[in-house]
């Protein structure tokens, strides 16, 4: 071989190093992003949906329980003072949950785990469009919920076959358990929040918008939405901590 021919041969392998070097800073750049997005995001969601409780009264001047209250009814000036600040987080927050599920599927880098990430881009916007449209509009607020119900419920059910596919091991399999568990909360709330606006006269739009309307002790559906929000937060939070595990793992020094 010519001295010339081996150069040329060096180079090339010089800037393959470079490329793959390149490529893995980048990947682990984005893992980390996601990681942040996510931990950013629950963080969020979490601080402004407990801050208003505290200040919320219904019209009768009964304070906010999470047995028989929407997590929507926060964002009513009427009733909560803090309205701005729950209003403000949902966006925020919806914001960054829908990067983080963006990210999360192109880190399988699968067809699966795009679609997943698509639906929970999806959902995830829809959740910040339930903080520009508050519950004071009521029509609109419903349909960008239905929206964040089902893109999320179907970014959880894809995630979790990733999860279970995935041969590269790329997230613990135990996180199964949790995803399971989310897309229950989700499919139930949604079936019995249909099921009531359905076949009971009773919960409609219009009657829960009255100042006047008579909520039970324990209202299922409401109780279900908080599970769902509580479930949602704490798979985003070990996703993002494994994700974050990962990365420190993979730029650590090897023995």
């Amino acid at each position: 071989m010519s001295p010339r021919m081996s150069s040329v041969q060096k180079k090339l392998s010089l800037n393959c190093r470079a490329l793959k070097s390149r490529v893995l800073s980048l990947a682990s750049s984005s893992q980390r992003l996601t990681a942040l997005c996510g931990f950013l995001g629950s963080g969020i969601l979490l601080v402004g949906c407990i801050l208003p409780i505290f200040s919320y009264r219904d019209s009768d001047g009964i304070g906010y329980s999470c047995l028989n209250h929407f997590i929507s009814s926060l964002g009513r000036p009427e009733n909560s003072p803090q309205a701005a600040v729950f209003n403000s987080a949902i966006v925020l927050g919806g914001v960054m949950l829908a990067l983080f599920m963006l990210g999360l599927g192109q880190y399988f880098c699968t067809k699966l785990g795009y679609a997943a990430g698509v639906a929970g881009l999806l959902g995830g916007l829809a959740c910040s469009g339930l903080g520009l449209v508050p519950a004071t509009s009521l029509i609109p607020h419903f349909a960008l919920a239905v929206i964040f119900f089902n893109g999320s419920w179907i970014a959880f059910a894809l995630f979790s076959l990733v999860i279970a596919r995935d041969q590269q091991n790329k997230l613990p399999r135990w996180l199964l358990f949790p995803s399971i568990a989310t897309v229950t909360c989700f499919a139930t709330g949604f079936a019995i929040v249909s099921a009531a606006f359905l076949f009971d006269g009773h919960i409609s739009l219009k009657a829960i918008s009255s100042p006047h309307f008579s909520r039970p002790t324990i209202w299922p559906a409401a109780l279900l939405e908080w599970l769902i929000v509580a479930t949602t937060i704490l798979w985003v939070v070990l996703v993002a901590s494994c994700l974050h595990r990962r990365q420190f793992q993979s730029n650590s020094p090897k023995s």
